[in-house]
């Protein structure tokens, strides 16, 4: 008994370790800045959109920061796009699939990737698990 507590604080201790040198190594990201608004949009009407800021860190370092748009044409959304400082999408746009629950990247071409989604997200994490897929597909290739 007491030989197996030991060994479980051991193993506690080690997975702390290795949670902490991984989560430094590792891209985060956060909304800096999150909103919701109705506008007219020609050809589509009324349409809600959801535009924002994200900061990313890798460790305690900001190394970007960006901002986004999400039209939703249905629920929950359709697609993320991504801007760069001067304004300008960013490639590639993270299209969802609602009926599916995954989102597609780099569609059409021979980088396509789909990343299912394994739990039920509200709109606001829907939108950030795909901003973190954009992260990942820039920052980590840098």
């Amino acid at each position: 008994m007491k030989k197996t507590f030991i060994l479980t604080i051991v193993a506690l201790m080690s997975l702390t370790v290795f949670a902490q040198e991984t989560r430094n190594d590792s891209l985060t990201i956060d909304f800096k800045k999150y909103e919701i608004s109705e506008q007219d949009v020609p050809m589509f009407g009324k349409q809600k959109l959801i535009t924002g800021t994200i900061i990313i860190k890798q460790g305690e370092k900001e190394i970007g920061m960006h901002n986004f748009l999400v039209p939703v044409m249905k629920e929950p959304i359709s697609h993320i796009a991504v801007y760069d400082s001067k304004g300008k999408r960013m490639e590639p746009r993270i299209h969802y699939d609602a009926t599916k629950n995954c989102f597609t990247c780099n569609e059409g071409s021979d980088k396509e990737e789909t990343i299912k989604i394994t739990e039920k997200l509200n709109q606001k994490d829907l939108i950030l698990f795909g901003l973190k897929i954009w992260v990942r597909l820039i920052y980590q290739t840098k």
